[in-house]
């Protein structure tokens, strides 16, 4: 019978929605049981009492004090109905008809539920307590681990949502670890990063290793300059190594602390490179000031000797051959001038689409060729932008012939113009021989040129006035792909400085 109710609990216990009135009915149900079978075992005499303990001690475990001080006073009284009930001779003749309860006497049974019931309410306030404290440690338990989890999900936000790039590697120089700004800046996925060498992912000058340097232990940051594998250098990441500790204060191997220095690279290059070029540029100014003083006197001299002195053919040609070198070596001394000693821009809401349309009309007039230029503008609203007009229909022209000739055989150069977040953009796409390599740090720098018989002074003059305007330039090419030249103005910068400039004029 046991068993059977057993296994009905067994099977009725997850289909029960009130566990309490199942614990209930279900304890109840027990007690009913044993004193049935101390009934017929023996009353106050049966071997099966010790069967009362385990009802009372399971009673508590579910129910605490209050669960097993009922189940042992249900039991107390039980067991006194159960033990009283041989003394009845309509009972006694069923369950007792040897007469043994009665042998025992009322005074020895009554001592044996005394001692029963003693030993009932002792059980159960031992078990309670047990029951109770454990309870209380559960409490605590779930509540620790509830704060721990607090603890590792606030962590982990914490370094998710530093700008900073982070990876830990481990002493075999292994990843263990990684971030999201991380991923932003290696554009990689964590799962695939995780696992993986850091060497594999991450390049260090001369195959330096920091995890198995002895000095990543002293405590220490390791400032190096690396890259990430497979990218060349094109992005170039400032990296602090740290060491990580165990639980026991040991090493377990290096925190890796990394940021995006490429645009800083760039920007240290461009003020170095307009430091240089306004020291060179004064120096030079003052000296193409001395030189074409000289220069137009000779013009002068020579235009006055053509007139007045007869020579035969060889001396025209040389004199002819003077004269335009004259001429070169003014408009050369003209642009640099325009270079090193530029105007201060006047500002203007220009429209850039109709601007580079405008542009795109006189390169066809002037310069013919097996080529075509086309603009398209992104957006229904117009692109515009304060700027200079004069100025900046400079650096569309210099671009756009720079462009044109860098595809002697003919092609296309796309003019595109549209409007970014904060600024207004104009990219100039030529499917030309594009720069080498080895050019391209020295692009901007006056007289330097990678065209035969180039004066070095149209990007130069371009970088100049684009910062005059507060904008900036990029340069994308590869030989044998073309050359791709963003330019943008800033709108908010530009409007700054311009209300700046009609406030001076005012």
């Amino acid at each position: 019978m046991t068993y059977l109710l057993a296994i009905v609990y067994a099977i009725f216990e997850h289909q029960v929605r009130d566990q309490v009135r199942f614990g209930i009915v279900q304890i109840a149900g027990d007690l009913v049981l044993l004193s049935g079978i101390v009934l017929i075992t023996g009353g106050a005499a049966s071997p099966f009492i010790i069967l009362y303990f385990l009802i009372i001690i399971g009673a508590g475990i579910l129910f605490y004090r209050a669960g097993s001080m009922i189940a042992a006073g249900a039991s107390a009284v039980l067991f006194g109905v159960a033990g009283a009930a041989p003394f009845l001779p309509r009972v006694a003749a069923f369950i007792d008809p040897s007469g043994a309860t009665l042998a025992m006497g009322r005074a020895a049974v009554g001592y044996r539920h005394l001692l029963a019931v003693f030993s009932f309410f002792l059980v159960a306030f031992l078990a309670s307590h047990l029951a109770e404290s454990l309870r209380r440690v559960g409490e605590e338990l779930t509540q620790a681990s509830a704060s721990l989890a607090g603890l590792e999900r606030r962590s982990e936000h914490i370094l998710q949502s530093i700008a900073s790039g982070l990876v830990t590697i481990d002493l075999s120089g292994t990843i263990t670890y990684c971030n999201r700004a991380a991923e932003r800046i290696a554009k990689l996925d964590a799962a695939d990063a995780v696992g993986r060498p850091f060497s594999e992912v991450f390049k260090l000058p001369g195959l330096l290793e920091p995890w198995r340097d002895p000095r990543s232990s002293t405590g220490e940051p390791r400032r190096l300059e690396g890259s990430i594998a497979g990218r060349g250098g094109e992005v170039l990441l400032g990296m602090t190594f740290s060491p990580l500790h165990d639980d026991c204060g040991g090493q377990a191997g290096v925190i890796c602390a990394f940021q995006d220095l490429t645009r800083i690279h760039q920007m240290e290059q461009q003020v170095r490179r307009s430091d240089r070029l306004a020291a060179i540029g004064e120096l030079a100014a003052g000296m193409a000031h001395e030189i074409r003083n000289p220069l137009a006197s000779l013009s002068g001299s020579i235009t006055m000797l053509r007139e007045e002195v007869h020579l035969d053919g060889m001396g025209r040609e040389l004199m002819s051959i003077v004269t335009s070198e004259i001429s070169r070596l003014e408009a050369l001394i003209s642009d640099f001038l325009g270079y090193a000693s530029p105007r201060e821009p006047h500002a203007i809401r220009t429209d850039l689409g109709a601007l580079a349309r405008e542009t795109a009309t006189l390169l066809r007039q002037a310069h013919q060729g097996p080529w075509r230029v086309e603009v398209s503008e992104q957006g229904e609203q117009p692109v515009l932008a304060l700027v200079d007009p004069h100025l900046v229909r400079q650096v569309f022209w210099n671009l756009s012939r720079n462009a044109i000739e860098a595809m002697p055989a003919g092609g296309l150069l796309e003019v595109v113009v549209s409007n970014a977040a904060d600024a207004a953009m104009v990219e100039f796409v030529d499917h030309g021989s594009g720069i080498p390599a080895e050019a391209m740090p020295k692009i901007f720098t006056p007289f330097f040129s990678t065209k035969e018989g180039g004066t070095g002074l149209g990007l130069a003059i371009v970088f100049k006035i684009v910062e005059a305007h507060l904008g900036r330039i990029d340069i994308d090419s590869a030989p044998g792909r073309g050359t791709t030249v963003r330019v943008a103005f800033p709108a908010r910068q530009t409007e700054a400085r311009v209300a700046v400039t009609l406030e001076g004029a005012a």
